[in-house]
């Protein structure tokens, strides 16, 4: 299946509208960038966008085409203006062919095919998670003995130690600095750290095989209080309170309708048993997980 180069200009608004579209998967995420006129750039380099047996990124696509939809039809005035911060034009060129796909809802043109997509200059990069500035940091320690040089891009400096003390398991002692990088500074060869700004992921799973959207947080902390306040609901909601002396069965022995939790802090995960029934017993599963840098 050939893959295609996808740029998408917009404006504020109409960014905001397209953001929420992004998928949890590192994978399908874009590169996100900010130009000096305060337009935003959503990127891929590659992606099938006209044809895919991944569900996901075949989800992505329609989601993207239904808002491309909207903004070619929705948001103007009643004098037919486009309101201010839905412009936006797209470009999905396929990498393998000059062919291309342009779309756009205002006569304003910053970004072309000429088979690659040219995007403005003195882009600023954003995260794609947050939609906020990203920094490029150097990064030096020691390795044994062996002075190392690592990039990593993340929004802050605090979050590149702690990713480089924790992670990759790099002692304090053998720290040397962290610091914003320079363009000479971005040498081939270098490794190269995406340090995701929302680490830890709720993953809710149902017995009977359904699942809800992860959930992603900056600390672990948050992460397990949504998932005890996720599950405390759902025991309180699931639960099926009896008045006393109530008899449901013809023998008067009351059947259980409390459910329970299981909670496993080490392991970062709560078990939700519902009441018991007449069926097979069935639960809910709160785990956290935690994504590592690229």
């Amino acid at each position: 299946m050939n893959t295609s180069k996808v740029a998408i200009r917009c404006g504020e608004h109409a960014f905001t509208r397209l953001q929420k579209l992004l998928p949890q998967q590192d994978r399908l995420l874009p590169k996100i960038y900010q130009t000096t006129d305060d337009q935003y750039i959503i990127y891929w380099d590659s992606i099938r966008w006209f044809e895919s047996s991944d569900k996901g990124e075949t989800e992505l696509v329609k989601a993207f085409n239904r808002a491309f939809d909207y903004l070619e039809e929705r948001p103007f005035d009643q004098e037919g203006n486009l309101l201010h911060g839905y412009c936006f034009e797209s470009i999905i060129l396929e990498t393998d062919s000059d062919d291309y796909q342009y779309r756009s809802n205002d006569s304003k043109s910053i970004i072309w095919p000429e088979k690659k997509i040219h995007l403005p200059e003195n882009l600023k990069e954003l995260s794609p998670e947050t939609g906020e500035e990203t920094n490029t940091y150097v990064v030096a320690f020691l390795s044994n003995t062996t002075p190392c040089i690592n990039l990593a891009i993340s929004g802050t400096k605090e979050k590149v130690k702690a990713y480089f003390l924790n992670d990759l398991d790099v002692d304090e002692k053998d720290f040397i600095s962290v610091r914003l990088a320079t363009e000479d500074d971005k040498h081939p060869g270098i490794p190269v750290h995406h340090i995701p700004e929302y680490p830890y992921v709720l993953h809710i799973e149902y017995s009977w095989g359904d699942q809800e959207p992860d959930q992603k947080f900056s600390t672990k902390e948050d992460a397990w209080k949504k998932a005890m306040s996720m599950a405390m609901t759902e025991a309180d909601t699931a639960s099926d309170e009896k008045e006393d002396g109530e008899a449901d069965t013809p023998s008067d022995e009351k059947e259980d309708g409390t459910a329970e939790i299981i909670m496993e802090k080490a392991k970062l995960e709560i078990s939700l048993v519902y009441p018991k029934s007449a069926e097979e017993n069935s639960f809910c599963r709160y785990y956290i997980t935690k994504e590592k840098g690229e």
